[in-house]
């Protein structure tokens, strides 16, 4: 004999099922986009869409220098770490050194 309970859940689950389905799964892994020579204004749509997330040093006399998230848009990327196309943890944080004019204050 079949309890009603279980026949009363059966119109949740469907319904849950239902939404995982239609809902996209994102990837637990990505690849890390190449961010070398980029200027900063393109280094966020490529680090969104790409599942990343950066953190940006300056680099200036050779010595970096931390900005944080939201440095100046004229700098241009000089090295990054990791390397573009390494395996990370979607919303893993790539680091970027970032090449600014000289006369950049």
């Amino acid at each position: 004999m079949v309890s009603g309970n279980f026949l009363g859940a059966l119109p949740h689950a469907a319904d849950a099922a239902a939404e995982a389905l239609a809902a996209p799964s994102l990837p637990r892994h990505v690849v890390v986009p190449d961010f070398l020579g980029l200027s900063m204004t393109d280094v966020w749509p490529v680090a969104l869409g790409g599942g990343v997330k950066v953190k940006v040093a300056r680099l200036r006399d050779d010595f970096p220098v931390v900005l944080g998230h939201e440095p100046p848009a004229e700098g241009r990327v000089a090295r990054q770490s990791p390397a573009a196309g390494a395996k990370v943890h979607r919303g893993a944080e790539v680091e970027l050194l970032v090449q600014f004019p000289p006369d950049t204050p």
